[in-house]
This record gives C-alpha cells, sequence and structure tokens, in this order.
C-alpha cells in the first residue's frame, strides 16, 4: 500500500507538470517530481523520517495547483476587463463604387 500512494504520487506529479501553465508553477511541480522519483526507494530503506519531507512536498504540489489555477482565472479576468473597457475599434466605411450609367445623364 505504502508503495501504491507512492507511485500514485509520481503518476499525479507527472500529470500535473504536463497540466499547469504558469512557468514558475510549472518548475515548483517539476521539482516535487523529482523529489517523488527520488525517495521512491530510499526513504523507505534509508531514512525514516524523511517522510515529513515527502509530505512536504506533496501538500506544496497541492498548493501549486491551486496558485495556478488562481492566476490563470486573475489572468482571464484581467483580460476580460481590458476588452470591455477599450473603446470599439474605428469601423471603416468604405465609399461604394461608381457605378456605370446610374445617375450619367439624370437631373434633378
Amino acid at each position: 500500500l505504502v508503495y501504491f500512494v507512492r507511485l500514485y504520487m509520481i503518476l499525479f506529479a507527472f500529470r500535473q507538470v504536463l497540466a499547469l501553465r504558469t512557468g514558475f508553477h510549472r518548475a515548483v511541480a517539476t521539482a516535487c517530481l523529482m523529489f517523488f522519483l527520488a525517495q521512491l526507494l530510499g526513504s523507505v530503506i534509508f531514512d525514516v523520517t524523511s517522510g515529513l519531507y515527502y509530505w512536504f512536498f506533496g501538500g506544496l504540489l497541492l498548493t501549486v495547483i491551486r496558485l495556478d489555477r488562481l492566476a490563470i482565472a486573475k489572468a482571464f479576468r484581467a483580460r476580460a476587463a481590458a476588452l470591455s473597457a477599450a473603446p470599439p475599434p474605428p469601423s471603416r466605411v468604405l465609399p461604394l463604387p461608381a457605378a456605370a450609367g446610374l445617375g450619367a445623364g439624370m437631373r434633378p
């Protein structure tokens, strides 16, 4: 069961590395993934107290996911506000081409 959770955390971190959109958050998720990969065998065998670091990185990964969602939502709201506050682009009215014979020789 312990290894199932460890493998799941590795797969979850890898999915988040591919899914996160902000560069900083993707870098932190990559660091969490590398730590999880390094601790797959070593922490259980060599160091009992590294479990604290392991779950710290698990919490950090979940925090990064939330911060990435908030950053994307904030950027979306700012862009929507900028688009709604901007005046509409000027419309160009092109002159109609003069048609041959229309109005030629006609007097009001």
